[in-house]
């Protein structure tokens, strides 16, 4: 992962001209951040506490790549949740499938890339957990929020099980910590503009996060139907 901070702020590259929106139910502005934050590592705190008080911008830029990507290298997200039925009976030995959605807008379309896929099943109580699901881009995250677009899901849910009809749920690899990534970066982002003399848009209070989005792990449970 490896990001060019100076092209989004000295030529004005961060407005976007897409449009997606998905399902969210909770607004930017009624995330406490201070308790968002409680889930970055000191280190990570620490490389940002130094962006703030680096000379320019290619001083983040340089700190961004060399300190703190490093630290994200082997980060994964934690998805998880119950199946039952629409009576509330946990469903055992459901069919989990976590698949990767491809964006065809990617450069993942350039070079040889096979999507990633999650296989496990549920157990007596109907619960599953898959621990190592790649984390989403806290920086393409923020850019996003800047232009008040929902990014497009990344990964797809698929639960089937004997008699039920099949789910399918799309959603972001985005947590917790990825959240207060994003924030720490945009804090940074909005200061060097400014002294640069450059506008952003301001993030939208209103901008809306799927809740799934919200906790440490992603939280998503799923009800069967005949």
């Amino acid at each position: 992962m490896k990001t060019t901070l100076t092209l989004y702020i000295l030529s004005g590259m961060l407005l976007l001209s897409v449009s997606h929106s998905i399902a969210a139910d909770v607004s930017l502005s009624a995330l406490a951040k201070k308790e968002i934050q409680r889930s970055l590592s000191q280190e990570m705190k620490d490389v940002f506490s130094t962006m703030r008080s680096a000379e320019n911008i290619q001083k983040v830029e340089k700190l961004l790549n060399d300190r703190l990507f490093p630290l994200l290298k082997n980060d994964t997200i934690t998805i998880k949740g119950q199946v039952t039925t629409e009576s509330g009976h946990p469903v055992s030995n459901a069919e989990i499938l976590i698949s990767e959605i491809r964006n065809p807008a990617s450069e993942e379309l350039h070079r040889e890339y096979i999507p990633r896929k999650f296989r496990i099943k549920t157990n007596e109580e109907g619960y599953y957990v898959i621990n190592n699901l790649p984390i989403y881009d806290f920086y393409k995250l923020g850019i996003f929020m800047i232009n008040n677009i929902s990014p497009k899901p990344n990964f797809k849910l698929s639960v089937s099980s004997g008699k039920y009809q099949p789910v399918e749920k799309e959603f972001l690899s985005v947590n917790r910590q990825v959240l207060a990534l994003t924030m720490e970066m945009l804090d940074v982002l909005y200061y060097f503009a400014d002294k640069e003399g450059k506008k952003i848009p301001t993030v939208n209070k209103d901008y809306k996060i799927p809740f799934e989005n919200t906790l440490d792990a992603i939280t998503m449970d799923v009800i069967l139907k005949k």
